[in-house]
């Protein structure tokens, strides 16, 4: 796994509001292969206490050797079948069907940013779009490119040099949150995209009821832990949005966020195959009515948004 000659660790800045001012939530969960080159002492999750954004500080930026081991074959757990049909049919097809009703023109260019096992390039292929995707892992590209015979760009968004302006869609599921800088990919996003396109992007929420009531019960067992982020273990989210972090960065970043809905946690108990029902899976059934709750009240775990190209603010502006 990682390793101190690869793994570089830098004090950061938040990434949105730009100030070194923030408060310690306490240490990530930290999975073994990481635990020989780890420090619990050192690495801690923090809240910046200007703008509210969560971020692992010090942060891990890891080398191309690291980013491989970490996003492999392994990466995924095993799913139960109805999480599959979600993940892989349902939820594609229900974010598409808003993407075409949010665009006013014949959606031709289609680009999957961290697009894994391509589920939103087969759909957008269903469609007739002519699809692009990329990836950091070069696992997930091969499989892309054995799967759907998709030519997926290996490697950093930035790095893949698409034309300015190329694309009609971006889709963005579940990836800002793996990013140790998400704005420089925001800003990438928006000088790719069509001043007429969207991009659908979806981002863990941090301020879920879940999370809160987490924060709650961690506090009162006076564990050292942090209920936020784990840049260490499944899924190593990196940094982490609320709503309002989220709509920050989209405004600072030149984007109109168009639709916002936050959304799911009720069905989080059903997402793991039977290899992963065990010890680890027992909090989140009995967490099952926060969950419910949270999903119910509108503070569900995920945030999920569509957004365009704000024509009156450029890309490196301030709000």
């Amino acid at each position: 796994m990682a390793d101190k000659k690869r793994a570089v660790f830098k004090r950061v800045p938040c990434d949105i509001c730009g100030k070194d001012d923030f408060e310690r939530l306490g240490r990530p969960k930290i999975s073994m292969k990481f635990l020989p080159v780890l420090n619990l002492k050192e690495v801690f999750i923090v809240r910046c206490k200007h703008c509210g954004f969560y971020y692992t500080q010090p942060m891990p930026f890891w080398s191309p050797e690291d980013i491989q081991n970490i996003y492999n074959s392994d990466y995924f757990p095993e799913m139960s079948e109805w999480w599959k049909r979600f993940k892989t049919k349902v939820n594609p097809q229900r974010r598409l069907d808003v993407v075409e009703q949010c665009v006013p023109f014949k959606i031709s260019g289609f680009l999957e940013v961290g697009c894994g096992l391509g589920y939103g390039l087969e759909e957008a292929m269903r469609r007739g779009w002519d699809v692009y995707g990329q990836d950091i892992s070069s696992f997930f590209a091969a499989e892309v490119k054995e799967k759907l015979g998709v030519d997926a760009f290996p490697g950093q968004l930035e790095e893949a040099n698409y034309p300015e302006r190329f694309f009609d869609v971006v889709y963005v599921d579940s990836v800002l949150e793996h990013v140790p800088q998400p704005m420089k990919m925001l800003k990438e996003i928006r000088r790719i995209l069509n001043p007429e396109g969207v991009a659908y992007i979806t981002v863990t929420n941090e301020d879920a009821l879940i999370n809160r009531f987490r924060s709650f019960v961690f506090k009162s067992l006076l564990r050292k832990r942090s209920p936020i982020l784990s840049p260490f273990s499944y899924p190593f989210h990196l940094i982490g949005f609320t709503e309002a972090t989220f709509r920050k960065a989209c405004e600072i970043m030149g984007f109109e966020v168009k639709r916002l809905v936050i959304c799911a946690g009720a069905n989080e108990w059903r997402k793991y195959g039977i290899k992963e029902v065990g010890i680890s899976r027992i909090p989140n059934i009995v967490y099952y009515p926060i969950y419910a709750l949270g999903e119910r009240m509108g503070e569900g775990i995920a945030i999920e948004a569509v957004v365009s190209p704000n024509l009156n603010q450029p890309a490196s502006g301030k709000p």
